[in-house]
């Protein structure tokens, strides 16, 4: 899959020197100008992502993420997981989860790795594409479903991957403790995460908020 267009169209963005990016479902993005994004008149604000929320409680709607919330998700993420590094893209990049794993492997000064979903999720197609990270911190994002797949009869090729990941951000959605139970039990280190399309994605970690997060839990 060819994500250079993209990256370049982001890197431009979180630069501050080119228009917002949009990404569309099959992958293509569109570029919208600052002045289309609805800002308050004199807003200072530079834009450098437009995605939309999943719809859990609601009608999905378009969020727009600026430059320096990104970068301040992406430092407290780093800080979180003691590093940066590497990362590979195994989920939709127009949803918020997606895009930070770019945005995350920018801010490092590394280049991400997207895997081939043209056959959809596979451990195998996962397990080629990781073999295509060459930095020393690698990391990934995933949701319960993938890991299970992963997980359920691994070749010793998968799992020697899954356990070179740095770690495994895991989120999106219920996760079993049986799922989270095997996965560390088989040498993986899975970071669960809580986030939504307005917090930039993953605001906490493993029960943990990052710094600077506050976090109230209301009715249970």
């Amino acid at each position: 899959m060819n994500i250079e267009p993209l990256l370049k169209a982001l890197s431009e963005a979180l630069a501050g020197e080119g228009p917002a990016v949009e990404i569309d479902p099959d992958g293509s993005f569109t570029l919208i100008p600052q002045a289309e994004l609805g800002l308050p008149a004199g807003s200072e604000t530079d834009i450098a992502a437009v995605v939309r929320t999943s719809g859990s409680t609601g009608t999905p709607k378009r969020t727009l993420l600026s430059v320096d919330a990104l970068a301040a998700s992406s430092v407290g993420t780093a800080m979180a997981l003691r590093g940066e590094g590497q990362w590979l893209l195994a989920l939709p990049m127009n949803y918020v989860a997606g895009l930070q794993v770019l945005v995350r492997s920018m801010f490092a000064g590394a280049r991400p790795w997207a895997m081939d979903m043209s056959g959809g999720f596979t451990p195998e197609a996962f397990t080629e594409a990781a073999h295509e990270l060459t930095d020393k911190m690698r990391f990934t994002s995933l949701v319960p479903t993938q890991l299970t797949r992963l997980l359920s009869n691994p070749s010793a090729e998968t799992l020697t991957v899954l356990r070179r990941f740095n770690a495994i951000l895991l989120g999106g959605g219920p996760i079993n403790p049986v799922l989270l139970e095997a996965a560390r039990g088989a040498g993986l280190n899975v970071i669960t995460t809580y986030g939504m399309s307005e917090t930039c994605g993953g605001c906490v970690y493993d029960g943990v908020p990052l710094e600077g997060v506050q976090l109230a839990i209301r009715e249970g």
